[in-house]
């Protein structure tokens, strides 16, 4: 026997008073809970549904046993519909998010008030020529000001409340938010990830100030090649890693076909667990190795030659003249590039996007897709916009200790 609540509340209450069994009337009781035409109060689905594929996926291509991935999964999704249902409500009107025109009119006033106030503080004859500076400045002042101030201090707001874009309840949830990411296993997991992730960068480096000094050479062509190896560095992304997606495939991939003539098996690239973290490391080295040359071939052309020279006169060797003259007077730029690229490391998105969905297995689910996937897919902005702050954080600390233990050795001239 089918169940069904009518659209017309009316109608509804008819078909509860003639109902032997009660059963019209839990289901109307339920109705104020239940969904709405934009979703559901406790709107979950998608990550039930993601949580379940994982299990799946565990498996059949982990290998772990059916009753312990489930029951896992079982558990998780129980958590995540306690945590749910925690701050659920009766379904309210959606009035929209209007809280981040406020944030927007908040600090257009706060800016307009330091500026008011840093012009009355000078004298008279300077005001003119800053009042011609505040007009010069407003063009670009206000796009940071609506892309940048103000979505930075939105966040920060967001990351204290349980924010889902299609529910109409919003609490406040203070740290709460902070606390789940300490207890969340898939957070931990993607920050793992990103570290390991991260060890690709003094690789990279090693590879670009090795070429660096081969395009250092007045040679033939040298121009055209130092081209040739910068090019990947401005091309697209996407573009980029839907063309090694396919050099990676198994069946099919170029890869894989070169490794065949040496005798080589079939490698699952971008589907097997252990590889896939690495195959998209190596894609990376590869996309960074042209700018970090141009930086370097750029800090190596600032050595004068005269060192060279009277180290050649004194017997030294390649070796001696690389460790004791290049190494030395590269330190500003090797410093620049290993914080450029710590950085962007950590942020790293598209290509795990692209090629991987974080999979398999959760293999590359870094942090920066993990925000995403939180935000975008479970439209939990409260919790994503906590991951990014503390991810901020990370960063921050990371390139202060960079700064406090490596870059103090470091002499700019």
């Amino acid at each position: 026997m089918a169940i069904g609540i009518p659209a017309i509340q009316t109608v509804a209450e008819e078909q509860v008073a003639s109902d032997p069994y009660g059963l019209e009337q839990v289901f109307l009781d339920e109705a104020p809970y239940g969904r709405q035409s934009w979703g559901t109060v406790i709107d979950e689905f998608s990550r039930i549904e993601t949580i379940t594929q994982q299990a799946v996926e565990q498996v059949l291509v982990g290998g772990r046993d059916i009753h312990q991935a489930f029951t896992e999964a079982a558990q998780t999704i129980d958590e995540e519909l306690e945590r749910a249902a925690k701050y659920s409500g009766e379904v309210t009107e959606l009035k929209g998010n209007r809280e981040i025109i406020g944030f927007l009119i908040f600090v257009a006033a706060l800016a307009a008030l330091i500026a008011a106030a840093f012009y009355l503080w000078n004298s008279r004859r300077e005001r003119s020529p800053l009042a011609l500076g505040y007009t010069f400045l407003a063009p670009s002042f206000i796009v940071l000001l609506v892309f940048i101030f103000t979505p930075v201090f939105f966040s920060l707001y967001l990351s204290f409340h349980q924010w889902n874009v299609v529910a109409a309840n919003k609490p406040f949830v203070g740290l709460e938010n902070f606390s789940q990411l300490l207890r969340d296993r898939t957070f931990w997991n993607s920050f793992k990830n990103t570290l390991i992730y991260t060890l690709h960068v003094p690789v990279g480096m090693a590879i670009s100030l090795f070429i660096a000094m081969l395009m250092n050479r007045k040679i033939r062509g040298v121009n055209l090649l130092r081209t040739i190896f910068f090019l990947p560095s401005v091309a697209s992304f996407v573009a980029v890693a839907l063309v090694w997606q396919w050099m990676y495939h198994p069946e099919f991939g170029l890869l894989n076909y070169l490794l065949s003539f040496f005798g080589v098996e079939r490698i699952g690239w971008l589907s097997d667990p252990n590889l896939a973290l690495v195959s998209v490391m190596i894609l990376s080295v590869w996309m960074g190795i042209g700018y970090q040359m141009v930086i370097f071939l750029a800090g190596l052309q600032s050595i004068p030659e005269e060192l060279y020279e009277v180290a050649l006169t004194e017997g030294a060797s390649a070796w001696q003249r690389f460790r004791y003259i290049t190494l030395p007077l590269l330190k500003p730029t090797t410093f620049f590039v290993l914080i450029t690229s710590v950085i962007g490391s950590f942020q790293v998105f598209t290509l795990v996007y692209v090629m991987t969905q974080g999979g398999p297995l959760r293999a590359t689910d870094v942090v920066v897709f993990h925000i995403y996937k939180n935000a975008w897919d479970y439209l939990k902005m409260g919790y994503a916009s906590a991951i990014s702050w503390v991810l901020f954080i990370v960063i921050m600390l990371i390139t202060w200790a960079q700064f406090r233990f490596i870059g103090k050795g470091v002499e700019y001239r």
